[in-house]
C-alpha cells in the first residue's frame, strides 16, 4: 500500500471517529438533564403577576418592539457577555446550557451589507460539553460553522453546515439565528403575522431585574390555544437603559387545555438569559478565526 493510500485512510478513520464523536456528545445533552447548571422555577401562573403591573396591549408591545430593534440597527455594533438557554425539544426539555458569547451584528448601508454577523461560543455549562467552542461567520467558510469537542475528544475541528442534522441535534434553532438582534426580529414577526388584540392579554411590568440590569418585562398571554403558536404565554426583558432584550422565555399550555381548561402547571418551551453584555466592545477578525491562540481549535479540519 502506498504512503498517499494509508494517509487517505487514516483521514477517513478520523473522520468517522469525529463523526460518531459529535453524534453521541448532540444526544448526550438532550438526554442528560442531571448536567443542568440550574434548574429554573416552573413559571408563575398569570393569575400572580407581580405587583405594579399594567395592562397593554399588543400594538404597544411591538411599539417597544420596532424601537428597540431601530435603536439596535442604528447603534450595536458587536457584544459580547453570557447566554442561559433551556429548550424543549421533541417534547423533552433538553439540559441547561450555558455559554459565553460573542457576536458582531450584521449592519447595512443602502440596503447593503457592509459588516457581515458573526458568532463566537464557548461552552460553559453543563460539564459534559464544557470547553466546546464554536464559530459561524456568514462570509467566512461557506458559510459553514467551524466546533470542537474539549477534552480527550479535541482531535480535530470539524466543518457543518448549520442547518444540518447533525449540527441541529439538541437545538431548536441553528446558530444563524442567534443573538438579540434576531430575538427581537423573530418575536415582531410573529406578532405582525399570528395574533390580533382579541387573542392575547398585554402586561408591562416595571423595575424587574435580570442580572444587574433594571428591565421592563412584557408579557403575552394567549387568551386560548393558537393553531400558529404554541405557548400559552412568553415573557420579554427589556433593558431599560439599552433598550436590549436580556430575557426571552416562553412557557406551554398544560396538557388537555384546550378540552379541561387551564388547570396545571405550564412547562418550559424556551428560555434565553443574557447576562454581562457589553456592547461595542471592539470586536476584531481574529475573535471570529479558529487559529486565535486564545482559542482551543486543532489545526486539523474535516468536513462533516
Amino acid at each position: 500500500m502506498s504512503r498517499n493510500q494509508i494517509l487517505l485512510l487514516i483521514v477517513i478513520g478520523q473522520g468517522l471517529v469525529i463523526a460518531l464523536l459529535f453524534a453521541v456528545r448532540y444526544k448526550r445533552d438532550l438526554a442528560d438533564s442531571s448536567d443542568s447548571v440550574g434548574a429554573v422555577p416552573v413559571a408563575e401562573r398569570m393569575a400572580d403577576i407581580a405587583a405594579g403591573a399594567q395592562e397593554s396591549t399588543l400594538a404597544e408591545a411591538l411599539t417597544i418592539a420596532r424601537q428597540g430593534l431601530a435603536e439596535m440597527r442604528a447603534n450595536l455594533i458587536d457584544y459580547r457577555g453570557r447566554v442561559v438557554k433551556r429548550e424543549r425539544i421533541d417534547g423533552r426539555l433538553a439540559a441547561e446550557s450555558e455559554m459565553e458569547i460573542k457576536v458582531q451584528c450584521r449592519r447595512f448601508e443602502q440596503d447593503q451589507v457592509v459588516a457581515p454577523m458573526r458568532v463566537y461560543l464557548k461552552f460553559l455549562q453543563p460539564p459534559s460539553v464544557a470547553g466546546r467552542e464554536v464559530i459561524w461567520a456568514e462570509d467566512q467558510n461557506e458559510g459553514r460553522l467551524i466546533a470542537h469537542e474539549p477534552g480527550l475528544l479535541n482531535v480535530a475541528q470539524a466543518s457543518l453546515d448549520p442547518r444540518s442534522e447533525r449540527a441541529m441535534d439538541g437545538n431548536l434553532y441553528p446558530i444563524t439565528e442567534i443573538g438579540l438582534v434576531n430575538l427581537v426580529e423573530q418575536l415582531i414577526a410573529r406578532g405582525e403575522n399570528d395574533l390580533q388584540e382579541s387573542d392575547v392579554r398585554v402586561t408591562l411590568v416595571p423595575e424587574q431585574m435580570v442580572g444587574d440590569r433594571e428591565c421592563q418585562q412584557i408579557r403575552i398571554e394567549l387568551i386560548q390555544p393558537h393553531d400558529e403558536l404554541n405557548f400559552q404565554y412568553a415573557e420579554i426583558f427589556i433593558d431599560n437603559q439599552r433598550q436590549i432584550p436580556l430575557r426571552y422565555a416562553a412557557y406551554g399550555w398544560p396538557k388537555g387545555a384546550a378540552e379541561e381548561g387551564r388547570d396545571g402547571s405550564p412547562e418550559v418551551l424556551e428560555e434565553y438569559t443574557y447576562f454581562d453584555i457589553e456592547t461595542n466592545v471592539g470586536l476584531s477578525d481574529a475573535d471570529f478565526d479558529p487559529s486565535n491562540e486564545t482559542y482551543d481549535f486543532p489545526a486539523f479540519r474535516i468536513n462533516l
